[in-house]
């Protein structure tokens, strides 16, 4: 008898653990466990289950999005961060990503909108605010970069990366200067000497 109810035992936690795993967070767990060993494609799989169960499942959206950069498809990965923030319109993580993406992408406008928005919702996170500050200076704002490379340097002294950029974006204001003075109307970009940092997906 008792043997006969271990037995029944071991059937229901099968069944428990099978069930688990057709829920969205199941496949999702699957997925991080197949990026950790690098095997990307059954990530994606179990991904696309959990999106077909529930397509507002913004972790799983944004860990698609982070595949689909790595193979190079952008304009998939910024269809995915706009889902998982359609349905979750203050998750930090698609804010901060779609916003380094567009940035790529040249739509500062729109990375600047979303920077503003994750600022909102964490407005004393120094890395959103090296991120902003970034974006000025790819906009040409150099006066609001050095502001916001500045401030980053209050709540972060040992942070290199915006030493550098504070002091690019001078030289660059100097450029921008001489170059509408000896060209009118022609615009150059002088964002080749701003510096640049590689896409973050991992927030």
């Amino acid at each position: 008898m008792k043997f006969a109810n271990l037995i029944l035992l071991q059937i229901m936690l099968l069944a428990a653990a099978s069930g688990a795993a057709q829920k969205p967070e199941g496949y999702y767990l699957n997925a991080v466990n197949s990026v950790n060993a690098r095997e990307f494609d059954q990530a994606l799989g179990e991904l696309n289950k959990a999106i077909e169960l529930d397509p507002a499942h913004a972790q799983s959206l944004i860990l698609r999005a982070y595949l689909y950069l790595k193979a190079g498809d952008k304009k998939q990965a910024l269809r995915d961060y706009s889902s998982a923030l359609k349905a979750h319109p203050t998750d930090l993580g698609a804010l901060t990503n779609r916003a380094l993406l567009y940035m790529e992408m040249e739509e500062y406008e729109k990375a600047e909108k979303d920077l503003r928005q994750r600022l909102k919702g964490d407005p004393h996170n120094w890395m959103a605010s090296y991120d902003l500050a970034y974006c000025y200076g790819l906009m040409e704002k150099y006066d609001q970069a050095i502001e916001g490379f500045s401030e980053v340097i209050k709540r972060k002294p040992d942070y290199a990366e915006a030493y550098l950029n504070r002091g690019f974006a001078p030289r660059l204001r100097s450029v921008q200067a001489a170059r509408c003075e000896t060209l009118g109307s022609r615009r150059q970009s002088s964002n080749a000497l701003f510096h640049e940092e590689p896409l973050r997906s991992d927030l």
